[in-house]
């Protein structure tokens, strides 16, 4: 006990030395700053263009939607938006904005901000069915935008200056939680002809704004003329930092010079929870992470072969491992956390809760079955992975190794493909890959995120670069549209999920792997640490009390 004390008390004085040192160079005072640190940069401060939870988390912190959905109740809540109607067939949505409101440069939010958010993302995106080589969507994607809105809404106008009505083509369940999202954020108006406005302004309504942006360093400050004057933040500077080693995060940590490391390593999770600085909270999270098997590419277009993988990993060993305890074993797309209006899908002892089993014998089986090798095909297989950890996959490559392995032990050559963030979303989109572990965080806590996002046929037609396994079934589509548009019935939504997520059991375009935990490192100095439905941290709630 007392050979641990010394210890620590040694690590407590080379911490304070640390901070010492840190503070001498940091341009802004460490009682009025919060650091984030993470382990890849930011790629735009764009919300129509934002791939990646770091862009997302920092445009969270700039930029709001019409609604937003309350942390305790799930149940969607006003924001920019102060009051909405809907017509009776769930076409047409008048939205009242509320009044006072001011982008980050003073000018007024009105109706017309919000139809130029919409629409600039609509134009860019039917320009480009037109002329396929259009810039704007070379330098943004507005990936989010095809995968759920576009060939939804029919039209966007304004009404008067703080009332507009969206139209939408065909009613949809979800649409109020949809407009969380960060993509459809409101921001001024701007010319469009300049694709990089928002790396370099900031014009949104949010808590903060823009100081500057470094390749691997954004700065944000307070905005102190926030228009909910109970939220202003406490602290006048948010800096968000990318330090690519783990090691070098958890010691940047520990010595204080950070307040929260995002993508630590598992294993050192014991070591952070007895550090006397520092504090580990790890909070219930909407998200899944999985094997995606390109259904359009080589032997994973005979279902055989697909069912045959499945039931080659060792799904619950490699949980184990990779997320120590943090992550519970997916069954699935969608966890049985996953409600509809209060209502869950299915629970945890349901058939549709039960995955196929690890079963190497089966698997072999299965690939004689589906002729897998009869061709005398001895090519290796990709696997391609985010090189950089993310909150839900803590350790990517151990991942994959353990995948790797799993699959060559019944005969199926693997060559493990790491690839940097862009690079990994480029081949992805183009349908290079054999295989993908891949993993999505949902922001509107709603089947269709994941059943219609990520795979609806329609989404491999569009090239939304959403449906990585490129997944196509007539039924199964037919299925979640019908659901997707029965915003009457929450019993008729869950008895169409029901049936299409047999058809995705039956076809495994996945191999579903985990669902995991957010686990949040920070200082101890840190208190009142909020958590949005979508695990966007809300910085604004945070409160300094020095230990």
């Amino acid at each position: 006990m007392q050979k641990s004390l010394i210890c620590w008390s040694i690590l407590f004085l080379i911490s304070a030395f640390s901070c010492q040192k840190e503070s001498a160079r940091n341009p802004f005072g460490r009682h009025e700053t919060i650091t984030v640190a993470w382990s890849k940069d930011v790629n735009t401060l764009d919300p129509a263009c934002a791939v990646g939870m770091e862009s997302a988390e920092v445009v969270a912190q700039m930029y709001e939607g019409l609604v937003t959905t309350d942390p305790v109740t799930r149940q969607i809540r006003p924001l920019l938006a102060e009051k909405w109607e809907q017509s009776p067939d769930g076409l047409v949505w008048d939205f009242t904005l509320r009044r006072g409101l001011r982008f980050h440069d003073g000018t007024p939010l009105d109706a017309d901000a919000v139809v130029f958010s919409f629409r600039r993302q609509m134009d860019a995106v039917v320009a480009h069915r037109a002329r396929p080589d259009d810039p704007r969507i070379a330098q943004c994607g507005y990936d989010y935008w095809k995968a759920y809105f576009d060939g939804l809404i029919q039209s966007v106008k304004v009404i008067n200056s703080h009332k507009l009505r969206i139209v939408l083509k065909y009613p949809y369940a979800p649409f109020l939680n949809s407009l969380e999202m960060f993509a459809v954020s409101i921001v001024r108006p701007f010319d469009t002809e300049n694709a990089d406005t928002l790396n370099q302004r900031s014009l949104g309504t949010g808590p903060f704004k823009l100081v500057s942006r470094m390749a691997d360093r954004i700065v944000l400050t307070r905005n102190s003329n926030y228009w909910d004057k109970s939220k202003v933040p406490a602290f006048k500077y948010l800096v968000f930092q990318t330090i690519r080693e783990t090691r070098q995060r958890l010691l940047a940590l520990e010595g204080q010079r950070i307040d929260f490391a995002f993508h630590l390593n598992p294993a050192r999770y014991l070591t952070i929870q007895l550090h006397p600085l520092l504090q580990l909270r790890a909070e219930a999270s909407n998200n899944t992470v999985y094997l995606a098997l390109n259904t359009k590419r080589g032997p994973f277009s005979v279902r055989q072969i697909r069912l045959a993988v499945n039931h080659a990993i060792n799904r619950d060993k490699i949980v184990k491992m990779v997320y120590q305890g943090m992550a519970d074993l997916a069954q699935g797309p969608l966890s049985d956390q996953l409600l509809i209006q209060g209502k869950p899908i299915f629970k945890k002892e349901d058939p549709l809760a039960r995955w196929h089993e690890y079963d190497p014998e089966k698997a072999r089986a299965l690939l004689r079955e589906g002729g897998f090798g009869l061709e005398g095909e001895q090519r290796q297989f990709t696997l391609y992975l985010i090189q950089s950890p993310r909150n839900y996959l803590p350790d990517p490559l151990l991942m994959a190794n353990m995948i790797r392995h799993d699959l060559e032990q019944v005969g199926i050559p693997v060559v493990v493909k790491p690839a940097e963030y862009m690079e990994y979303k480029r081949i992805l989109k183009l349908g290079l890959h054999d295989m993908a572990i891949h993993g999505w965080v949902g922001e509107i806590s709603d089947p269709d995120e994941y059943l219609y996002g990520l795979l609806h046929g329609s989404n491999v037609t569009r090239a939304t670069g959403t449906n990585h396994a490129f997944f196509t079934n007539d039924r199964f589509d037919d299925l979640v549209k019908q659901a997707r548009q029965a915003h009457e019935s929450v019993d008729q939504r869950i008895a169409l999920y029901r049936q299409a997520l047999e058809i995705f059991r039956d076809e495994a375009p996945w191999v579903p792997l985990a669902h995991s935990r957010m686990v949040l490192t920070a200082s101890k100095r840190l208190e009142g640490i909020e958590i949005t439905p979508a695990t966007f941290l809300v910085y604004r709630s945070i409160r300094m009390v020095e230990k």
